[in-house]
């Protein structure tokens, strides 16, 4: 069987969200990412955590750098190559 994401942990973590949760808690302001319940238990979820982080490796933004053993983006100004 092909993996897919829908056969993941992080998929099976997330489907576990309790409802309820509110992604724009205050509608008289704008949206802001830091006040969404959704992001923040979504972000307190180890196995989401680490499927974002393979994902944004995966993708090459950042890199991991083995002299100085520190991860940057690869736009960073402390890449040195």
């Amino acid at each position: 069987m092909k993996a897919t994401f829908r056969n993941s942990k992080s998929f099976q973590v997330a489907s576990l969200m309790p409802s309820g949760l509110s992604h724009h808690p205050d509608k008289s302001q704008s949206f802001d990412v830091y006040r969404s319940e959704v992001i923040s238990w979504l972000a307190g979820q180890p196995e989401i955590l680490q499927y974002l982080f393979t994902k944004i490796k995966e993708s090459g933004a950042i890199k991991y750098d083995p002299n100085s053993q520190t991860w940057g983006g690869i736009n960073s100004n402390s890449n040195h190559e």
